[in-house]
């Protein structure tokens, strides 16, 4: 029941992927991302974090408690999203 660890935990991970893993292998040599990449999928992306806000915000009096319904919906759009660039993958 230590809430606040989990987090610290998996946003740490991330900022350290996102940082270390992806920017050091940058500073040698530069990455490009393509654009239909980049238009593709920072929509989905941003719509994800703004279904989730409320989900792990003081939804129903349970703050940060994702229940099985919603964390359902929510792999449920994740395997549409990845059936979806599998499907019409260019």
């Amino acid at each position: 029941k230590q809430d606040d660890i989990a987090v610290g935990n998996v946003v740490g991970s991330n900022l350290f992927n996102t940082l270390a893993i992806l920017g050091i292998p940058a500073m040698v040599r530069p990455l490009t991302v393509s654009t239909e990449a980049y238009y593709r999928d920072f929509p989905v992306m941003l719509l994800a974090t703004l279904v989730l806000w409320p989900v792990c915000r003081s939804w129903s009096g349970r703050q940060g408690r994702v229940n099985r319904l919603e964390g359902g919906a929510l792999t449920l759009g994740y395997f549409v999203y990845v059936g979806f660039l599998l499907r019409f993958r260019g």
